[in-house]
């Protein structure tokens, strides 16, 4: 196994640290400082802006973050800034990345949020233990590789040479707590939103409101290109947000218990089926004009041969999603519920981890090649009264048995109908932008800061 390289997640770990946007080309700070000469420049920890009492921005992670940004601009053909000009250009977008998450702690500090909650502290740990057991995973398997006596230990040595050929300036224990660091600062910064979007708040008339948006937008939209809708709904009945208050003409609602084949076919199948390609094709052009009948005879041998091997290939990779698709078949013509055969054999998540979908059906759209469903399904769907369920359909490498609920009614939903989920859109985009007007109040305002001029205009120059 060949392990991840480091480089990778540093730059990862620069980004992460831009909770906010940054504002590239903006100018923090005063006039500018003479600028020091680069063979003598600061220590890493030697600050380069003050956030508070609390908090500061260094200029080792100024450094990173300001090599990050030109790695990434050479990666679109740009070569690294050498006009002063564009250097400190690059040092304040690099600045506005790291001083925009210095800000969010301080201002959660502010508020009373900024210290974790031990459940915090512990999901924290968890997501660095994670970090680090996926490292060390490659790294053990490049010291077993290498024949180590003690895989452990030589594993961290290869964790701390890349952490060094990478210019991290840690160790192994020292990235584990600047991972933690890290994810603890992003866990903080997530209460300080959820603290400031629960001041939101809506009342009936904003509901009605959002609805009679909806109305107009999704009325308009759905006339247009009704195939929206299918897409539009089954995102709110996955991931919540927006429901859709109009239905257009031509859609059903279809449960499916879903069966894939475990494992993979015979390394030798696709080998098999080229060459049965091979003889379909030959024997064809000899057909057609009749020649080298004994050739022809030969082909029908070989390829006869060839099928029922991969036949066989193919009846052994299937056999067992088979078994419980027929398996799953037999209890609903014993009487079974088909919601409790479809949680106990399906295999398609959209049916099983979805509440809405399990409860309502997932939408199929009545038109004949829609990108929906596979067509065979649509047809066997369509062929069956409400309630009632199909036989075993085969598409691709899969079962299939069909439940078909019944026609999705076409309208506007009147809002007693959607009312939840129409107030719980709204609040959320309530939600939305008061977080986005805070986030906005509070980027205006530097009044905490303390820019070092001098101890970070050097970096690139």
């Amino acid at each position: 196994m060949k392990h991840a390289t480091l480089r990778a997640l540093a730059a990862l770990l620069c980004l992460l640290l831009a909770v906010g946007a940054a504002a590239c080309g903006e100018n923090p700070g005063q006039a500018a400082a003479p600028t020091p000469d680069a063979a003598a420049a600061p220590e890493r920890d030697a600050v380069a802006v003050e956030v508070g009492d609390k908090y500061a921005v260094t200029y080792g992670e100024v450094e990173e973050a300001y090599n990050y940004l030109v790695e990434m601009m050479s990666y679109y053909g740009m070569a690294a800034p050498t006009a002063e000009a564009d250097i400190e250009s690059y040092q304040n977008e690099a600045l506005a990345m790291l001083v925009e998450t210095r800000k969010l702690l301080y201002f959660a500090d502010e508020l009373g949020v900024g210290a974790l909650s031990e459940q915090d502290e512990a999901d924290v740990q968890a997501l660095v233990d994670a970090d680090m057991e996926y490292y060390m995973e490659g790294f053990r398997a490049t010291a077993e590789d290498e024949g180590a006596e003690d895989v452990d230990a030589r594993a961290y040595e290869l964790f701390d040479e890349e952490l060094a050929a990478y210019e991290m300036h840690m160790d192994h224990i020292e990235y584990a707590e600047y991972l933690y660091e890290m994810y603890a600062e992003q866990q903080v910064i997530e209460n300080l939103e959820t603290h400031i979007r629960s001041t939101a708040a809506i009342d009936a008339d904003d509901v009605q409101a959002y609805y009679d948006q909806l109305v107009e937008s999704q009325t308009a939209a759905y006339a247009e290109d009704p195939s929206l809708y299918f897409d539009e709904e089954e995102n709110f009945e996955m991931n919540g947000g927006d429901p859709s208050v109009v239905v257009p003409e031509g859609y059903l609602r279809v449960k499916a218990i879903a069966v894939f084949p475990q494992g993979t076919l015979d390394a030798s199948y696709e080998e098999k089926t080229a060459q049965m390609a091979d003889y379909e094709a030959e024997y064809g052009r000899l057909a057609l004009t009749g020649a080298d009948a004994a050739r022809r005879s030969e082909i029908e041998t070989l390829y006869a041969a060839l099928k029922l091997e991969t036949d066989g290939m193919y009846a052994a990779y299937m056999q067992d999603a088979k078994a419980k698709i027929d398996e799953a078949h037999a209890l609903l013509e014993a009487g079974g519920d088909f919601d409790e055969v479809l949680a106990s054999h399906g295999e398609d998540p959209t049916f099983t981890d979805y509440t809405l979908i399990a409860e309502r059906g997932r939408l199929m759209s009545e038109t004949a090649g829609a990108d929906d469903w596979d067509d065979a399904l649509r047809a066997a769907a369509l062929a069956l009264a409400d309630g009632a369920y199909s036989d075993v359909v085969q598409v691709g490498d899969a079962y299939y048995i069909l439940c078909r609920v019944g026609g999705e009614a076409a309208g506007t939903r009147p809002l007693d109908e959607v009312h939840d989920a129409v107030e719980a859109a709204a609040l959320l985009a309530e939600q939305d932008s008061v977080w986005a007007e805070q986030e906005a109040e509070w980027d205006e305002d530097d009044s905490m800061l303390v820019y070092h001029e001098e101890v970070y205009r050097s970096i690139g120059k």
